[in-house]
């Protein structure tokens, strides 16, 4: 017997011991992204005059992508920036979910009079709320108000609270077996009714501001914007500029309706507009990692993709750099898109996400690299290098006139006999002012062909190239105790 529970013993060690390596080696397989996903945000930066609405187009598609791909927790500057209003949204935000609580307790013990009355106050509290963060606690409280009602017998006010309800959310969809078929049938049909009638708008200007606009917390775009697909009934309208306090009121949405609003700043926004104007600056003479690793740590994110947008005639150059919170450059890239391309914006957003694959490695002991010199400058001077490399030409051109013209004076010279040396001389002086003339012009041509060359090389190297354009590459050094380590990262 002592034997067997030995053996007993000995292969329940065995199986505790298979089971905790299993666990152990699952564990490991875990990627540590899952456990704590890091905190990041999308800055863009026009650098140019008017293609502000285009960086905040083309900033907002990026953050979407981001988001869609989980690559980061994407925290919003614009409420980051906030301060006090942001505080008061919360505070309002956890006062109605106090009072939801309290109004879902009475629906359960069937005080139906008293739950429609704590949820009457539960949405007048929510409705002060963030509303394109914490919409769905406001919806939640419109449909158990629109089942109270039913079930008190009062099918006028369930209709209307259900309709009010699809007005805000028109794809709501009511979960649970709390809510029963009749209920459900009846919803179908109001949903139909208020769909049919969706044809109202809200016109949104925000000052000279490209602000983006929120509607009962879904994203609908750019200001200046008309929200169209609307219900006639009161609707949730949020804008929001990056250094400036986010606006929420409620509009009518009819023919015509227009919400003009005044940008509002708060010492926070003041702050982050500090920031961003001086991001511009220093992306202009291409300095970004100091900027960006400023606004991380002022926003307490393990990362910012800074994304700077330059107007070229018909098409931007959208350059995407991210930093992290010690300044260190983790990945950068540019495209080109052309004016009003949804398509070009789809794939500079594309091209974002690909930033998160890999990651520039540190220098020795983990040191940040700081510094990228990239094979297209932030500065695009292509047009010029084609005039000065089109100027050398024309001096080498020049060039050879004038030598061609100072060899024939030399050669007329020596064709003269050498005792007419009084005619001589003065032909043989034209000749070398000629040919002094000629080396200047082929010293300056061969100097402008050199400079044009060198700053029209991204436009030559597109237009030469097979067609499919080459991911861009970057080059980080970083200093060694006695020398130095380049890092190269890309596709080639």
């Amino acid at each position: 017997m002592e034997d067997k529970r030995e053996s007993g013993t000995s292969a329940m060690a065995l199986t505790s011991g298979a089971v905790l390596l299993l666990v152990a080696a699952m564990a490991a397989l875990i990627p540590a992204e899952v456990s704590a996903a890091a905190r990041g945000a999308v800055v863009a930066v026009p650098l140019g005059g008017g293609v502000e609405r285009e960086a905040a187009v083309i900033g907002q598609a990026i953050e979407d992508a981001v988001v869609r791909g989980r690559h980061l927790e994407m925290v919003d500057l614009a409420w980051h920036a906030d301060g006090r209003t942001a505080e008061r949204r919360g505070e309002r935000l956890e006062q109605g979910k106090e009072v939801l609580g309290y109004a879902k307790e009475a629906y359960e013990t069937n005080d139906f009079a008293g739950a429609m009355s704590l949820l009457e106050e539960a949405i007048s509290v929510l409705e002060q709320a963030d509303l394109v963060r914490d919409m769905e606690y406001l919806l939640e409280a419109h449909s158990l108000r629109a089942l109270t009602a039913y079930y008190r017998g009062d099918t006028l006010e369930a209709g209307e609270a259900v309709a009010r309800l699809f007005s805000l959310s028109p794809a709501y969809v009511f979960e649970g077996s709390r809510f029963p078929s009749q209920f459900r049938e009846m919803a179908d049909e109001v949903r139909r009714e208020v769909q049919a009638e969706a044809s109202m708008t809200i016109e949104v200007l925000m000052g000279p501001l490209p602000a983006r606009v929120f509607v009962n917390g879904v994203y609908r775009g750019i200001a200046p914007l008309e929200v169209d697909g609307l219900s006639p009934a009161e609707h949730y309208v949020t804008v929001r500029a990056l250094g400036y306090r986010s606006i929420q009121e409620q509009r009518f949405a009819r023919p015509g309706a227009l919400l003009r609003l005044e940008p509002e700043t708060s010492s926070d926004g003041d702050v982050l507009g500090e920031m961003l104007e001086e991001a511009r600056e220093r992306m202009r003479s291409g300095v970004v990692a100091e900027p960006g690793a400023a606004i991380a740590r002022w926003a307490f994110l393990d990362e910012v993709l800074v994304v700077g947008v330059r107007p070229e005639e018909d098409r931007r150059r959208v350059t995407m750099v991210r930093v992290a919170e010690d300044g260190h450059v983790l990945a950068s890239t540019q495209e080109v898109v052309e004016v009003d391309d949804p398509a070009g914006v789809a794939d500079v957003a594309a091209a974002a996400v690909r930033l998160y694959r890999d990651d520039i490695p540190r220098g020795p002991e983990g040191r940040p690299i700081r510094a990228v010199v990239r094979v297209a400058p932030l500065v695009d001077h292509s047009r010029a290098g084609f005039i000065i490399g089109g100027a050398g030409i024309a001096a080498g051109l020049g060039g050879v006139a004038v030598g061609l013209h100072a060899r024939s004076t030399a050669l007329r010279a020596k064709e003269l006999p050498q005792r007419h040396q009084e005619e001589i001389q003065p032909i043989v002086g034209r000749a070398r002012r000629s040919a002094l003339v000629a080396d200047i012009l082929f010293a300056s041509a061969l100097v402008a062909i050199t400079a044009g060359s060198y700053l029209a090389a991204p436009a030559l190297t597109e237009a030469l190239g097979s067609g499919d354009e080459l991911d861009r590459f970057s080059v980080a050094p970083a200093p060694l105790p006695g020398g130095a380590v380049v890092t190269v990262g890309g596709e080639f």
